[in-house]
């Protein structure tokens, strides 16, 4: 008897569980993931790639790095003086880490720079986002 009685309370654990879980799948979970949806497909390429230009600086500049970088390339992101403890400062060099992937990100000697809001600009500068974020290629 103790057995039946066991196996009927698995059973009904079990399809309570099922009927918990999809109530919350139907209810919630779909109806939510739909309003990110058609919030993400009414913006633009820009607006869904980049975060705010008050983290990574620029993202037209970033999107041009990108562009203008070979894959196997390497890079270096020089920060100011008055932004190395700032957004700019920490939120950029990781942004631009992942979003220029599989390009290497050095802190010495590479062609391809990124300037955020550094004293000294690239020797030919390819991309100017007007508030000190410059990309460019020094002289090899």
């Amino acid at each position: 008897m103790r057995e039946v009685l066991a196996r009927v309370g698995v059973a009904f654990c079990a399809v309570l569980t099922l009927a918990v879980c999809l109530r919350w799948l139907f209810h919630d979970a779909l109806p939510g993931q739909d309003h990110w949806a058609t919030l993400n497909a009414s913006q633009t390429y820009n607006e869904r790639t980049f975060p705010s230009d008050e983290f990574i600086g620029s993202g037209h500049v970033a999107e041009d790095g990108r562009l203008w970088m070979p894959r196997d390339a390497t890079y270096t992101v020089v920060v100011g003086g008055e932004q190395q403890n700032t957004a700019w400062g920490f939120a950029a060099p990781h942004f631009l880490e992942g979003f220029l992937f599989p390009r290497r990100r050095v802190d010495a000697g590479a062609v391809w720079v990124f300037c955020l809001a550094c004293d000294s600009r690239p020797a030919t500068v390819l991309s100017d986002g007007g508030n000190g974020v410059v990309f460019g290629r020094t002289t090899p």
